[in-house]
C-alpha cells in the first residue's frame, strides 16, 4: 500500500478503505462498516492468538449483522456458510 500522504487523520474519516498486501494475505482496513456499530461491537470483541500475536476480532454476531445489511452475492454467501455449519 502505498503510503505517501496517509496519516492519522486519514482513519478518522468515515467510509475510507485501505488494503494492505494482495489477496490471498490482504489486510482490509475500512473506518466504517455499514450495519456495525462501533462501541457495542468493541465491548464484544474477542481476543485472538495469531502465532503469539493476540489481536482483537469482531464477535461472531457482529461480523455477520453486516454482511446481512448488504446484497452482496458473496456476503450472502458468508451469512449461510457462517450460520449453517
Amino acid at each position: 500500500m502505498p503510503i505517501k500522504g496517509v496519516g492519522p487523520s486519514d482513519f478518522t474519516e468515515p467510509e475510507v478503505f485501505f488494503q494492505i498486501g494482495v489477496e490471498p494475505v490482504r489486510v482490509d482496513i475500512m473506518t466504517s462498516v455499514p450495519g456495525l456499530d462501533f462501541n457495542p461491537a468493541w465491548d464484544q470483541k474477542l481476543a485472538v492468538d495469531f502465532g503469539g500475536e493476540t489481536a482483537p476480532v469482531l464477535s461472531r454476531a457482529d461480523l455477520l449483522a453486516p454482511k446481512k445489511a448488504t446484497s452482496r452475492v458473496r456476503d450472502r454467501r458468508d451469512v449461510k456458510r457462517l450460520t449453517h455449519p
